[in-house]
């Protein structure tokens, strides 16, 4: 009777062993069917200060470099940009004033009526008029004269701007110089101001400029405006210069890029 039981507690014992190996032993685990257990000792998660030396950063000097030249790619390119923004200002304002020149003719044909195209100049301001809008503003109005004994003597003494005044980009302006345009009176930049001296174009309800015979001309650049009063002028800052013709016949705006 004690000799069995000696013998159970040894098979117990050997089976206790048995287990233990098999669970060790991811190979006998598998064969058997045991999930293996796996001991994880601190020298795995040890990170030693050798590991760390190998991640190094920047230097002072390196950084230093670093943004040296970036101040200096910058320094080289802050001017081509310049340029580029105020040749793209010269080129949207002459196709802005040719639309715009455009849709006065448009309107001119649609109404049967005769549409005057204003271009501001260094006279358009007065003491509630400011400079702001000498050779950048422009627009176009129609009569608003109802007599016809007035409409004849003097038809833009009142008037009504079919849209807001335009401005050109900030960069361009328009010259100092036309051909064939007149100053007039007109109430400016709308029907409520006093009259002012702008550059006026006539568009007869044909859709033609009158006269026939003069071609109106206008010439645009990269530029500032500076000054005040009379002595208020355009600058340009680069020789190239628009020109922008008012074919009279048709009253259509030829652009000419130089």
């Amino acid at each position: 009777m004690l000799r069995s039981k000696r013998n159970s507690f040894s098979d117990v014992g050997r089976f206790c062993e048995a287990a233990e190996s098999i669970t060790k032993s991811p190979i006998a685990a598998h064969d058997c069917g045991v999930a293996p257990t796996r001991r994880v000792g601190l020298q795995h998660l040890r990170v030693t200060g050798s590991a760390l030396n190998n991640h190094s950063g920047f230097t002072l000097v390196e950084l230093l470099s670093v943004i040296a030249v970036i101040a200096l790619l910058i320094t080289i390119s802050v001017p081509s940009l310049n340029r580029i923004s105020t040749s793209n200002a010269l080129s949207n304002g002459t196709r802005q004033f040719s639309d715009q020149v455009a849709m006065a003719r448009t309107y001119a044909l649609a109404n049967a009526k005769n549409v005057y195209l204003v271009v501001a100049n260094n006279l358009t301001q007065n003491t509630t008029i400011s400079n702001t809008y000498c050779y950048v503003a422009y627009g176009f109005c129609v009569s608003a004269v109802s007599s016809l004994a007035q409409a004849s003597v003097n038809p833009l003494s009142q008037v009504t701007y079919i849209d807001a005044i335009q401005y050109l980009p900030q960069g361009a302006v328009f010259l100092n110089q036309v051909n064939n345009v007149s100053p007039q009176l007109v109430p400016f930049p709308n029907s409520t101001n006093t009259a002012v001296s702008v550059w006026c174009v006539q568009i007869n309800s044909y859709g033609q400029i009158q006269p026939l015979t003069t071609p109106p001309t206008f010439y645009l650049t990269q530029g500032f405006v500076s000054g005040n009063g009379a002595s208020t002028l355009p600058t340009a800052t680069y020789p190239g210069t628009n020109t922008i013709t008012i074919n009279p016949l048709t009253g259509k705006a030829m652009i000419t890029k130089n």
